[in-house]
C-alpha cells in the first residue's frame, strides 16, 4: 500500500526542484583555500570537539548551510533538546523554511516502518521477502541500542533467530506485523520440551491442546518449509534451551516490544504512514524531535529506526538527489552497520556527517568485542576530518598522528671558511598537541571565531591546514556567490 503522503509531497516538489544536471565534480563550496566538490562531501564529514569547542556553531553550522543552500535533502537525528529549533532556523536563514518537517510528538506524523521495508522489498517473491523483512527488522532493533554488550555472538544469533521466526509465522498467516501481535506470539511460545511436542503433535497430527496465540495462527497456514522451520526452531530449539537462557532472550525482545506497545511510539510506528524517508529524496529536511536528551529511549529507538529506514532507502532508490545524513552528538546513535552503510554512501548519493566530543566516547556506542575495529573502520570511511579544541588524549594523539610530519632543513654549524654550511633534515610534527589545546573556540572573547585542523583527502597537508568559522558569517556572501552552483532552490526566484 502506498503511503499517504501525496500533499507534503507536492508541497515539497513544488517548491524545491534542480536547476541543472549534477556532476560529481561540481564545486560546491570551499573551506579555507579547500574546494568541495559532490564526490567530496560524499565521503562523508567527521567532526571533533570538547564541550563549548564550537563544533556545532562554527564548522557545524558552516557545512549545514551550504548543504540547505545547494539544495540538499537530508535526515537530521536529535540528541539535544533545541536541535530541532537549531535547524528551523537554519533552514529559514537559507531560505529552505518549507523544506523542514519536524517530526514529534505532537505533530501526529506515522511512520509504518514494517510496511516501509515491505515496499522496498516489492520486487522479492513472498518467501525471500519474508527473509528479508525479518532481517531489517532485526538490524533496526539492534541499532536502536536492544541487543547484547557481550563478546559472545550467541546471544545475538539466538535473538535474531527468535525475531525471524516470529515474523515468518505472523506473516505467512496473514497477521499484522505488529509490536502487539509480535508480543503476543512471543508470550504464547512453549516454555518447555513437552510443551513443544505438544505442539508439533497438534500442528502435524491434529493432536487435542489448549488454544493460545500460536495454535491459532497455525490452523490459519498452510504448512510450507518456510513454516515448518520456524515451526521446528520455536517447538525444539527455543523451547529446550536452559530457563535462564531463554528468559535473557525473552526479556531483551519484550523490552523493546514494551517500548513500542506504548505511546508515543505505538501512534508513531503504526497504522497508515504520511511520511516516509522517500520524501528527503524530494528535497525534504526531516528533523527527527524526539531528543535523547529529553526523551531517553524513546529517542533512542524513534532516532535509529528512522536512520536505519533512511539508510536502506538511500541503497535502493533510482532518484539521485544528494543528500546528508546529520548527527550531532553522534554517539548516540553510532553502529556497526555505520561502517558498511558509508563504504558504498557515494553510490547512495548521501553525504555522512557527524559530529561528536572524542574518539572514546565514539567507542562507546558499540556493543561488541570489535570497538576498536569497528571505530577504526568507520574513521576511515569518514575522510573529510576536522579537529576543534579537545582535551581528550586519545583523539588528540590520533589528530597528531594523522597530519604526520613534515622535513625541514637545519644549518649544522656556521664555518667561516666553508662556501657552503652543511644542512641536516629533521622531521617535525605538522601539528602538536600545544596547537591544539589553543584552538579558538568562538564566542566574544574571540571574535567569534572558531578554528580547526582540517583532514581533505588528496590534498598536501601543511601548517595551513588550520582554518577558522565565523560564528556569525553570512551564508550569502561575495565569494559564495561567484560559485557556479548545480542546484537552485527556486524560492530565490519568487
Amino acid at each position: 500500500m502506498k503511503p499517504n503522503y501525496e500533499p507534503l509531497w507536492k508541497e515539497i516538489t513544488d517548491y524545491f526542484t534542480f536547476s541543472k544536471e549534477f556532476k560529481l565534480t561540481d564545486s560546491l563550496f570551499k573551506i579555507s583555500n579547500y574546494k568541495y566538490t559532490l564526490e567530496d562531501v560524499y565521503r562523508g564529514f567527521l567532526i571533533y570537539g570538547q564541550t563549548g569547542s564550537g563544533k556545532t556553531s562554527g564548522s557545524g553550522k558552516y557545512i549545514a548551510s551550504n548543504y540547505l543552500r545547494l539544495g540538499f535533502g537530508g535526515l537530521v537525528l536529535c540528541a539535544k533538546k533545541d536541535e530541532a529549533v537549531f535547524w528551523e532556523e537554519l533552514a529559514k536563514s537559507n531560505n529552505r523554511k518549507k523544506s523542514i518537517i519536524r517530526v514529534s510528538a505532537k505533530s501526529k506524523h506515522r511512520f509504518n516502518y514494517v510496511a516501509f521495508f515491505k515496499a522496498i522489498l516489492s520486487d522479492y517473491d513472498e518467501k525471500t521477502k519474508n527473509t528479508l523483512l525479518a532481517n531489517m527488522f532485526f538490524m533496526a532493533i539492534k541499532n536502536a541500542g536492544y541487543g547484547f554488550s557481550s563478546s559472545d555472538s550467541f546471544w545475538e544469533n539466538a535473538l535474531k533467530q527468535l525475531i525471524i521466526n516470529i515474523i515468518t509465522i505472523l506473516n505467512l498467516s496473514g497477521e499484522d506485523i505488529v509490536p502487539e501481535n509480535m508480543y503476543k506470539l512471543l508470550i504464547s511460545l512453549p516454555k518447555s520440551s513437552e510443551e513443544g511436542e505438544e505442539i508439533l503433535d497438534f500442528f502435524y497430527n491434529d493432536g487435542e491442546i489448549e488454544e493460545n496465540y500460536l495454535t491459532k495462527l497455525l490452523t490459519k497456514v498452510e504448512n510450507c518449509y518456510e513454516l515448518d522451520m520456524s515451526i521446528n526452531y520455536l517447538c525444539r530449539d527455543y523451547a529446550c534451551l536452559v530457563d535462564k537462557t531463554r528468559s535473557i532472550i525473552f526479556t531483551s525482545l519484550t523490552s523493546l516490544l514494551e517500548e513500542l506497545r506504548r505511546e508515543p511510539l505505538r501512534s508513531h510506528f503504526q497504522g497508515e504512514s504520511n511520511i516516509t524517508p522517500e520524501l528527503i529524496f524530494s528535497g525534504a529536511i526531516i528533523v527527527i524531535d524526539y531528543s535523547v536528551h529529553e526523551w531517553q529511549s524513546i529517542g533512542k529507538i524513534v532516532n535509529n529506526f528512522w536512520k536505519y529506514a533512511f539508510q536502506i532507502a538511500s541503497q535502493n532508490r533510482n532518484n539521485k538527489r544528494p543528500c546528508f545524513l546529520w548527527a550531532d552528538e553522534a554517539h548516540y546513535f553510532l553502529n556497526s552497520f555505520d561502517t558498511e552503510y558509508q563504504s558504498t554512501a557515494r553510490s547512495s548519493c548521501v553525504s555522512t556527517v557527524y559530529l561528536t566530543q572524542n574518539i572514546s566516547i565514539q567507542r562507546s556506542a558499540f556493543q561488541s568485542n570489535n570497538i576498536k575495529d569497528h571505530v577504526t573502520a568507520l574513521t576511515g570511511n569518514l575522510c573529510n576530518i576536522i579537529f576543534h579544541r579537545n582535551n581528550d588524549p586519545e583523539t588528540n594523539e590520533y589528530a597528531i598522528k594523522l597530519f604526520g610530519q613534515y622535513t625541514k632543513s637545519k644549518t649544522k654549524y656556521k664555518d667561516k671558511n666553508l662556501f657552503f654550511n652543511p644542512k641536516e633534515k629533521i622531521k617535525k610534527q605538522i601539528i602538536n598537541l600545544e596547537d591544539i589545546l589553543k584552538l579558538k573556540t568562538g564566542g566574544k572573547q574571540n571574535n567569534y571565531k572558531v578554528e580547526g585542523y582540517i583532514l581533505k583527502p588528496g590534498k598536501f597537508i601543511d601548517r595551513k591546514t588550520k582554518v577558522k568559522f565565523g560564528q556569525k558569517r553570512p551564508v550569502f556572501g561575495q565569494k559564495l556567490a561567484k560559485l557556479n552552483y548545480p542546484f537552485t532552490d527556486v524560492s530565490d526566484k519568487r
